[in-house]
């Protein structure tokens, strides 16, 4: 009997710990966009926070100094509470030369200085 409950006891601790777990990400995973000559692509992403969590956006390599979110800004900081679209455009530099541009979207939670804890 005091197996069974020691086992109960174990088995509700771990699903605990694997229940609060969470995750962020981005949908679309990918997303491919072909130039026509347009001189701006708009587009959007859903971000996925998994939690209240406050998180920073950004464009990276590729052609990342040309994606902008709401209006101007290169890093978009956001407070999102499960799911959220995002914005973007990507304005086509008139010197483009032609080719394949990987660009990447990182999606990274910072903490506001209320939240930080000095060690």
């Amino acid at each position: 009997m005091k197996r069974f409950f020691l086992l109960l006891s174990i088995l509700i601790l771990l699903s605990h710990f694997a229940y609060s777990y969470s995750a962020m990400g981005v949908s679309p995973p990918g997303l491919e966009v072909v130039y026509t000559g347009q001189d701006v692509i708009e587009g959007s992403l859903t971000v996925l926070s998994g939690g209240d969590k406050n998180l920073e956006i950004e464009a990276l390599s590729g052609l990342a100094e040309h994606i902008f979110f709401e209006g101007n800004q290169t890093i978009l900081r956001i407070h999102v509470d499960g799911s959220e679209q995002v914005d973007f455009s990507l304005r086509i530099p008139k010197d483009i030369k032609p080719g394949n541009y990987d660009t990447y979207i990182s999606v990274a939670q910072y903490l506001t200085p209320e939240e930080r804890v000095e060690i």
